[in-house]
């Protein structure tokens, strides 16, 4: 036994030795960054299209059929009045758009669409973070993200639009900026034209606005602007739905069929399910085995690493993106819980819980250094396993 607690004290102290800050700079190496983010987009890319069922659903073949109407029609002198009312008209038209510049299919589009807007979530996270931003990115290698990046779904713009909102109210708050309310205003009326769960973003400025009301006039003032605008973006395309459809958002979804207690299981199921990064645990055993390789992986950097970070981060966040996030959490659970849709599931849940955990990664490391190597050595160690178990039988 005294034999096995010296070599396990030797062991630790070489690799302690060698956890060298040269390692952390390493990893913020914009290359780094670089090459990283192809990898993900171009494995999301080919492997989306290399499955069997296309990562495509029935909600898929709504967002494919009306993309090919808006092509074909001509998406510059075309008319956006279609008939498609199901869902909003955004991801559609994004799709047509990209179909008639890349002289691609629905289905390519679809998939080429989603990978630029992972591509502008890590630029918008690399101009928010600077070189601290492959923390943030790592988050995008969770099994589920990619999974959620390869479907024909609209949640991918929806997150990026989401963390490009919650950085333009900061910076409005922050400086009082005209350039932070005009962007605040294009992300929130994508945020609308995306999924109708963006009108969470009326609730969330409003707050803003009662946080502001004492401090400063000037940003309620630009605040308040932007609500009115996005109001009539919501009023002219909910009354687009009402001439075409006879309803609001596009057709009668029905009531709940669950019941509060199936929900609140399926939710529960939902939430524990984020807790494999590395794939997606389609049993409760293969469950067990990836949460106890990422608790020893988290358990050996924790006790290994000691060496502070001299990059710790310097932008601490407000509550404008917890709060951002939770309303977005609290309308989709909300309506799932009176209108019948899909049953919680990483789909539903993800727009929300991906800018709390930048919101709770931006807290810790910005207020505890030591957790900020930790905490980027854990996520790149699940970000390999991750790219590995994800990507490779796509390539075997």
């Amino acid at each position: 036994m005294t034999l096995l607690c010296t070599v396990w004290g030797c062991l630790k102290n070489e690799i302690t030795c060698r956890m060298n800050p040269r390692i952390l700079f390493l990893l913020q190496h914009p290359l780094v960054y670089v090459v990283y983010a192809i990898l993900l987009a171009g494995g999301i890319f080919y492997t989306a299209l290399q499955s069997d069922f296309l990562f495509v659903t029935p909600d898929s073949g709504y967002y494919l059929d009306e993309a090919t109407r808006l092509s074909q029609a001509g998406v510059i002198s075309g008319t956006l009045n279609s008939g498609f009312t199901y869902w909003p008209i955004g991801y559609p038209l994004l799709i047509a758009v990209v179909m008639n510049v890349f002289y691609v299919s629905a289905l390519t589009a679809s998939k080429l669409v989603n990978v630029f807007f992972l591509l502008g979530i890590f630029a918008l996270l690399r101009l928010i973070y600077k070189q601290q931003a492959i923390l943030y990115a790592l988050l995008f290698s969770h099994a589920l993200v990619i999974i959620l990046f390869r479907y024909t779904w609209s949640e991918p713009g929806f997150i990026f639009f989401e963390l490009l909102a919650f950085f333009a109210a900061q910076q409005l708050v922050t400086f009082h900026s005209g350039k932070a309310m005009f962007l605040l205003f294009l992300s929130g009326a994508g945020l609308l034209i995306m999924r109708y769960s963006g009108i969470f973003i009326f609730p969330w400025l409003l707050w803003i606005i009662i946080q502001q009301w004492r401090y400063n006039k000037s940003v309620v003032m630009k605040l308040s602007v932007v609500l009115c605008l996005l109001l009539c973006v919501e009023v002219a395309y909910g009354l687009r739905n009402l001439a075409l459809s006879g309803l609001w958002f596009g057709f009668n979804r029905g009531k709940d069929t669950n019941g509060l207690g199936l929900n609140l299981f399926f939710l529960a199921r939902a939430m524990t399910q984020q807790l494999s990064f590395i794939l997606h645990a389609k049993t409760t055993q293969v469950w067990l085995v990836a949460v106890l390789i990422q608790a020893t992986l988290i358990g050996l950097i924790w006790k290994i690493v000691q060496v502070k970070s001299e990059l710790s981060v310097r932008l601490l966040h407000s509550n404008i993106w917890l709060s951002g996030s939770l309303l977005s959490l609290a309308v989709v659970a909300g309506l799932r819980f009176f209108i019948h849709f899909d049953d919680f599931n990483y789909r539903l849940l993800l727009p929300g819980l991906l800018p709390a955990a930048v919101y709770v990664l931006n807290q810790l490391t910005t207020k505890y250094p030591l957790f900020y190597a930790r905490a980027l050595l854990v996520l790149a160690a699940f970000g390999l396993l991750s790219l590995a178990c994800n990507f490779y039988p796509y390539f075997n």
